[in-house]
């Protein structure tokens, strides 16, 4: 693809209904990074903590997040906010990319490779959201259990012909919700960890990164060796066939 033809796609997603939610998420972004960098230049402790918490919010998730604000010490009201506040820019931001490839390039290689799984999550949970309609896709988001955030959240809402300002609604109340029962979750487990043990905190944050760590890798082998087997059983399927034209 061309210089023009990258100017050319540019400007078809800017003309696009979802371009606006893509540029509240940039606004977003920037207010979030100038707001860690005026915090630096005015020498305020907790700038750091503010930049790195929101980064591994939005690559890890809030379980991660979480447990990061409360060993760096910052009160809960200001990981509730910086939680919730990344989620909603990170689908803001994320979505309309989602929504405009989806309707767009939905043939190409590049969908299929890169996005794909993100829509196949969101049809499994119309199996058991569907239903529901915007409670379910709250439920979905608020919901601890794996591939069921806000973005995948977001695209369920989106499959189920929801109003775009509902889907957005619904979705940031949701993740607005699951990080309060995360942060009061966390608060309870590292407060009794540090009644045993003053080290465990820190130690069960490692833990916790080398099990998610070690999920993903296993989640990887699974879908690799279920995507083998598939294609075994299709070439022995087409050999089969071939076999009995042969015969007759």
């Amino acid at each position: 693809m061309n210089a023009f033809s990258h100017r050319s796609l540019w400007f078809q997603f800017m003309r696009s209904p979802q371009s606006k939610l893509f540029i509240v998420g940039s606004i977003m972004t920037i207010l979030w990074v100038g707001a860690a960098a005026l915090m630096w230049q005015l020498q305020h402790p907790l700038w750091e903590e503010v930049l790195t918490l929101g980064f591994s919010h939005i690559l890890v998730g809030k379980g991660m997040s979480v447990t990061q604000g409360h060993l760096s010490g910052m009160p809960d009201w200001l990981i509730i906010i910086l939680a919730t506040y990344c989620d909603i820019l990170s689908v803001l931001v994320t979505y309309p990319i989602l929504i405009f490839s989806y309707e767009n390039f939905i043939e190409r290689h590049f969908f299929h490779r890169q996005m794909r799984n993100v829509f196949k999550h969101a049809e499994k949970g119309m199996n058991r959201f569907g239903r529901f309609r915007i409670v379910g896709v709250f439920a979905f988001v608020w919901a601890p259990l794996w591939m069921t955030g806000i973005i995948v959240g977001a695209v369920l809402g989106y499959l189920m012909g929801l109003p775009t300002w509902v889907i957005m609604s619904t979705v940031s109340i949701g993740a607005a919700a699951s990080v309060v029962c995360w942060v009061f979750f966390s608060e309870r487990l590292f407060t009794y960890l540090g009644w045993v043990n003053q080290q465990l905190p820190g130690r069960a944050l490692i833990g916790i990164i080398l099990i998610a760590i070690m999920v993903q890798l296993l989640m990887r082998r699974w879908k690799a060796r279920k995507k083998a087997m598939a294609s075994l059983q299709t070439q022995q399927h087409i050999e089969s066939i071939h076999k009995v034209d042969a015969e007759d």
